[in-house]
């Protein structure tokens, strides 16, 4: 019997956690409480958060002012991008110049003799020199430098995030890092956006006209011609742009638009005045896809900004506590309408009812979805359009524009618009 039971024994390790209350005797407790190391240790944690928003927006600073001297040559990898869209069999090549051109951008951060100070296991220099002289040209009223001053003789705090934030720079491919959102990320949707560019100078001319008349003030001497060429990228790889770089913002601002501070007037963008042409020109659009220009990602690190309410990280159940009030303080603040959040969306859905049904339209593609949403059944409102067809329409045209084969796939899947009207009336006659 033992023999048997000494086989199931001693066969794979165990890991126990032993959690242990640490409580001070004798004078221990006057001790701590006479030296306020209780409190010092509290006014860490909360200025390490502080602190660590404070190195980010100088990395995000550094990024924009050491890409403002960026003269890539894109032609080669511009090369491989077409020869790999009509092959894709073999991305070596492709892969190879990538790799190539995120090397020679992290060499540009390199030679910064700043990098190595804001990259450093611990970062001396960046607390006692780098941050307190830019604090100085820094316009940012937000951030609490007070809080830099607990951490100048503990830089060692920061060793984990420090090394975090070197890879930021990593020439390697993770979509994590400054040389991949610009090589592998960015620079591909640029390419598609001169292509199609062209295609506007080819088919409608008159959106750029309007495009350049409306964000005239926006654009200076600029022209758009100007900007949708291959040696332009080298502007567009930072986030805010320094000095002759206009950086993404600007970019992006081009093609979807420029929103005005309040009470201003909102410029339309290249995407905006290309959906007025589609609208304008019925003919036009019937015998041309509709085309659209795609923004680029933000930079890394300049991603993490953000209007929506966001908790980072939650240590333990005060922290969890505190957020959740907080939240629902912003919530129930007012407007000068006196309304509070709650009280907007709640009336922004009180007044969908009243909207009309025949304006508000659905993109194809997403018809199983809504399907999914409605009944559960991913296919079932396509089956019920597809018999509505059939009872209701007789030409072809029609029937075509209703009747999809479930395994559609490509382009014929996400083509064409429906009102919610429409798909009301689906609805109503499957249940008749």
């Amino acid at each position: 019997m033992n023999k048997r039971f000494s086989d199931f024994t001693n066969l794979y390790s165990l890991t126990k956690t032993l959690r242990f209350e640490l409580r001070p005797v004798g004078k221990t407790i006057e001790y701590i409480q006479n030296g306020h190391f209780l409190e010092s240790d509290k006014q860490k944690a909360d200025d390490y958060k502080d602190v660590k928003i404070i190195i980010d927006n100088y990395h995000k600073y550094f990024i924009d002012d050491v890409l403002k001297n960026a003269s890539f040559d894109w032609s080669a990898l511009e090369k491989e991008l077409v020869a790999y869209g009509k092959d894709k069999s073999d991305d070596s090549k492709l892969a190879a110049k990538q790799g190539k051109l995120r090397k020679e951008i992290l060499e540009l951060f390199t030679k910064d003799k700043r990098y190595k100070a804001i990259t450093a296991a611990t970062p001396k220099d960046l607390f006692n020199s780098i941050l307190p002289d830019w604090f100085g040209k820094s316009a940012n009223s937000d951030l609490n430098k007070v809080s830099l001053e607990t951490f100048q003789k503990f830089t060692s705090y920061f060793t984990g995030f420090q090394e975090n934030r070197k890879n930021v720079y990593s020439a390697k491919a993770i979509s994590t890092a400054v040389p991949y959102r610009i090589v592998n990320d960015n620079f591909p949707k640029f390419l598609q956006n001169i292509s199609i560019f062209k295609t506007i100078q080819e088919k409608c001319p008159q959106v750029i006209d309007d495009v350049e008349n409306e964000l005239g003030r926006y654009l200076g001497q600029e022209k758009l011609s100007d900007i949708f060429t291959l040696e332009s990228f080298n502007k567009y790889l930072g986030q805010s742009g320094k000095e002759v770089q206009h950086g993404i913002d600007f970019y992006n601002q081009v093609i979807g638009g420029v929103a005005e501070k309040e009470g201003g007037v909102n410029l339309r963008g290249i995407n905006q005045f290309l959906n007025l042409y589609w609208q304008q020109h019925p003919d036009f659009a019937k015998e041309n896809r509709r085309i659209k220009m795609v923004p680029l990602y933000k930079q890394i690190l300049s991603d993490r900004s953000s209007l929506s309410f966001k908790i980072e990280s939650i240590a333990n159940d005060e922290e969890l506590k505190k957020a959740l009030l907080e939240f629902a303080d912003k919530l129930e603040s007012k407007n000068d309408d006196k309304k509070s959040v709650f009280d907007e969306a709640c009336d922004l859905f009180a007044s969908l009812k009243n909207q009309n049904l025949n304006e508000i339209y659905i993109n194809r593609k997403d018809i199983n979805t809504v399907s999914r949403i409605l009944t559960g059944d991913w296919a079932w409102l396509q089956s019920r359009m597809n018999a509505y067809a059939e009872e209701k329409f007789t030409t072809k045209t029609e029937k075509a524009r209703w009747q999809k084969s479930l395994e559609d796939e490509g382009e014929n899947k996400s083509k064409g618009f429906y009102s919610l009207a429409e798909l009301n009336a689906v609805l109503e006659y499957s249940s008749e």
